[in-house]
């Protein structure tokens, strides 16, 4: 075994001589319980620091440990380029072909030099493609982009929720999360939010920090609603109205309801929930290296996003138990922005936390920046490993010199300020300080060469071709539970149950006509069906059922554990069945309280109808069951579809379009599914509930479509 393929040690490089400018061969190897005191790695572009913090991830992959990477620059997605046959045919799609036309060669000749160089430079370091190989099987690397579905797509809904019981145990850590979730949110609508001072924020922290005590879950839609009604009186001593009248208070929903209405808003819905424990391991257990690129969003969405993920790994880092070993990592590529020493943006209390509580759970922070002036230091000072690399003004130099000797103020060794100056003065490319306060002394080393392929950013669509595989082999896996799981119970806010349901169909019902009884068979069909789709209504041409079936003649093949759920009487019942195709199941009609049971156990609800509705009425209560709908794009039901939001898709009246309706929802994570028919009940509830039509006929604000 090479001497560096320890477990527990990551390969950092090997000792550096400032003063013969010369590469030794001692080893550099970190001990990775190190990093549970965290660190920091500072140094100006070129130095190098990229490829250092590149080559950490890459050892804590080896050695089983997860990531959550965050990456504003696009320079992390490098780790997914790994080529263990380290030939030319590997590098050519990935080569930046103006760096082939700067050098006068052709792309496929620069593949070549580029592959050629990869090899020397790990052959110099004791590294081969074996060893990448090793690398790819340790870990999963995965690409996630908020905000677009260029890599895998992460829905913020979770992020709404109440925190774990520990965490809300924590007053303080649940005013924290309260006070910083405020301020993201506001900060993304424009508003520059102070906590003491700001009204938006004090009322919005009222509304989370109400729901959250008490452990109820949020989401945008109920967020809305309460900023117009909050359920409180007073806010303070002050009364409501005189806080914040209720015109003002209106104003500042409609402005997060236009957030959310937004037709780019919708893919921050969608994809994988953001659950720091999902986010770090498969399913399977394997660890995987999660890295949140954040390049293509605006100042103001970094910030939304990056305090709700620091939040979650919070949460989430609360509900660990003890240990000494490290856990997991949190690295951030460049902190400048969101750690500053005098302002408090709203992702600096959630990374604080990460800083001071961390150590006790085994979650490593890892930070880096090549502006080292715009740091809080202060907040830094009790970091044990600091990576200094070439920096680029004296000022950078004297502020990283504080940095160091607040860090070493608690430590038994001396701080030699002179000293360090003159090493930092001395550091060239690759070449770094590493001050270790659990080491005797700081070490100068030379970096190791990276396995990953350092080309630089990579754009929006060389993301999307290296996830795309993923994200199929997501869809199939996130399937696979779902179809092995025949006697799967409702969803949540369903309130449905397969066995009462079973009960009710095989009891005497009384019936106003035989053909408004369930079949007799209709229990023993269900039972032997999986997961399913569900229509339910006339069975009448006009009802369009004809195109659905049609549309599941081409849907069945791709989801061979799924079943069409076919529910309701009529003349055309006969001439619907001959139209059916494998896995069709006609149950007869059912009542009220066997259509309570059934809808929330289905995967979504379809209403297909031909002609126009006056109003949807299937779909809001598909809706108010948690499920996803697919409708008609026309009359009543384009006007429910339009109020479900992401909650509903609708389709042109072709079997073309339904058949991709249906598919989109079926290819989302089940975790997603759910959690988009929950934002459609709160629209539901919010819009069409027995109570808010009572309110509304009160107040003579009944909408027109009721009216």
């Amino acid at each position: 075994m090479t001497d560096f393929e320890k477990l527990g040690v990551f390969y950092l490089g090997r000792s550096y001589d400032l003063a013969k400018k010369k590469r030794g061969e001692d080893l550099v190897l970190y001990d990775s319980r190190d990093l549970v005191t965290h660190a920091v790695c500072v140094g100006m572009t070129g130095s190098g620091k990229t490829g250092l913090c590149l080559s950490l991830i890459e050892e804590a992959a080896i050695d089983g440990v997860p990531a959550i990477l965050i990456d504003p620059k696009g320079d992390l997605c490098d780790l997914l380029l790994t080529f263990p046959g380290l030939s030319a045919d590997e590098f050519r799609p990935w080569i930046n072909e103006e760096d082939a036309a700067r050098k006068g060669v052709s792309p496929d000749e620069y593949a070549k030099q580029q592959a050629d160089l990869w090899r020397k430079g790990l052959a110099e370091w004791g590294q081969d493609g074996d060893r990448i190989r090793r690398l790819k099987d340790a870990a999963e690397f995965a690409i996630y982009t908020p905000g677009s579905s260029a890599g895998l797509p992460v829905s913020i809904v979770a992020s709404f929720a109440a925190p774990p019981a520990a965490a809300r145990d924590d007053e303080e850590a649940l005013r924290e999360r309260v006070a910083s979730t405020a301020t993201g949110l506001l900060t993304l609508l424009g508003i520059s939010a102070d906590p003491l001072k700001s009204r938006e924020h004090i009322l919005v922290s009222t509304i989370l920090a109400d729901a959250w005590s008490g452990g109820e879950d949020l989401t945008l839609e109920a967020l809305i609603a309460r900023i117009q009604t909050p359920g409180v009186k007073r806010i303070g001593v002050v009364d409501l109205e005189a806080f914040f009248p209720a015109k003002e208070r209106f104003e500042l929903a409609m402005s997060l309801n236009n957030l959310l209405a937004a037709p780019g808003f919708a893919s921050w819905l969608e994809g994988d929930p953001l659950d720091v424990g999902r986010l770090l391991r498969t399913a399977a257990g394997k660890p995987r290296i999660a890295i949140f690129s954040i390049a293509h969003l605006s100042d103001a969405e970094r910030m939304f996003f990056v305090t709700l993920l620091l939040n979650q790994t919070v949460a989430w880092m609360r509900t660990q138990s003890g240990t000494t070993s490290l856990r997991a990592i949190l690295y951030m590529d460049e902190i400048a922005g969101y750690f500053p020493p005098v302002a408090a943006p709203p992702a600096k209390a959630p990374l604080l936390t990460l800083l001071k509580q961390g150590r006790a759970f085994g979650l490593g922070v890892v930070l880096a920046t090549q502006n080292p002036v715009d740091l809080d230091y202060k907040g830094l000072s009790n970091t044990g490993t600091w990576l200094l690399g070439r920096l680029q003004t004296e000022r950078d130099k004297a502020r990283v010199l504080e940095g160091l000797e607040g860090a070493a103020a608690g430590a038994a060794k001396k701080f030699d300020r002179g000293r360090m100056g003159e090493v930092l003065a001395g550091l060239g490319n690759r070449v770094f300080l590493m001050n270790d306060v659990h080491e005797d002394e700081p070490v100068v080393f030379e970096s190791r060469w990276a396995m990953s392929y350092l080309r630089g950013p990579l754009t929006r669509a060389q993301i999307k071709t290296l996830m795309d595989p993923m994200r199929g082999a997501a869809s199939t896996e996130d399937r696979a539970p779902k179809a092995s799981s025949a006697k799967r119970e409702a969803k949540p806010g369903g309130g449905g149950s397969r066995p009462v349901l079973f009960e009710l169909l095989r009891s005497d019902r009384p019936g106003a006509h035989p053909e408004r009884h369930p079949d007799a068979e209709a229990a023993d069909r269900l039972e032997q069906a999986g997961p399913f789709i569900l229509y339910f209504g006339k069975l009448l041409r006009q009802k369009g059922v004809h195109l659905l079936l049609d549309a599941w003649r081409r849907l069945a093949p791709r989801y061979p554990d799924t079943s069409l759920v076919v529910v309701g009487f009529g003349s055309d019942r006969a001439w619907l069945e001959s139209l059916a195709g494998e896995r069709v199941i006609f149950t007869g009609a059912m009542d009220h309280a066997q259509l309570q049971q059934l809808v929330p156990c289905a995967e979504l609800v379809v209403v297909p109808s031909v002609l126009p509705e006056a109003f949807g009425m299937v779909a809001a209560e598909a809706a108010s069951c948690g499920l996803m709908t697919v409708v008609s794009d026309h009359s009543g039901l384009a006007e429910v579809a339009a109020g479900l939001g992401p909650a509903s898709r609708t389709f042109d009246g072709s079997v073309d379009d339904l058949e991709r309706a249906v598919g989109e929802i079926l290819d989302l994570p089940a975790a997603d599914r759910e959690a988009i028919g929950l934002l459609g009940r709160e629209r539901v509830c919010a819009r069409w509930s027995w109570e808010r039509i009572a309110d509304s006929l009160i107040s003579g604000t009944l909408p027109t479509r009721l009216r």
